[in-house]
């Protein structure tokens, strides 16, 4: 899966999130993930986190990303 967030957004959408479901480190996968492209395992290493947590909080990210643009913006998935 391919995740298309602008890294703006990417922040906005994790600053929602507490520290306690999404920690520092998983943040930082995220970031290595969608911003530079990472594949799971290289994020997670590079990080120093399990792929499923970042699997786990990108399908979290993506929920509320697309839930934000249609419920605010009008914009169908």
């Amino acid at each position: 899966m391919v995740t298309l967030i602008p890294e703006q957004k990417l922040e906005f959408l994790m600053s929602t999130f507490s520290e306690r479901d999404l920690p520092d480190r998983t943040r930082k996968a995220l970031r290595f993930r969608i911003i530079n492209g990472y594949t799971y395992r290289m994020a997670g290493r590079a990080a120093g986190v399990d792929r499923n947590k970042i699997v786990k909080a990108e399908k979290k990210l993506v929920r509320l990303h697309v839930g934000i643009l249609e419920e605010y913006l009008g914009i169908p998935q």
